[in-house]
């Protein structure tokens, strides 16, 4: 799937677009690290701002995702 020709996604696509759940998407919301507009009620996030975030978690080495290596036989 690619967003990169949309201007804005809601956060269940945005979620799919990271392969994360939109819960995830939403804390990240609320602690301020992921920028969003909120035309109405739904919450809508700019692809570019959702790639911009998880380099950032995984450059700090979040939680946010479990990377296994080819030898780790799990």
């Amino acid at each position: 799937m690619f967003f990169n020709d949309r201007p804005f996604l809601n956060l269940d696509e945005a979620a799919r677009f990271v392969g994360l759940k939109s819960p995830t998407l939403r804390r990240a919301i609320r602690q301020g690290k992921l920028t969003y507009a909120k035309p109405g009620r739904a919450y809508v996030v700019r692809p570019a701002d959702v790639n911009a975030w998880l380099e950032s978690e995984l450059r700090r080495g979040g939680k946010l995702i479990k990377i296994r290596s080819a030898g780790d036989g799990k």
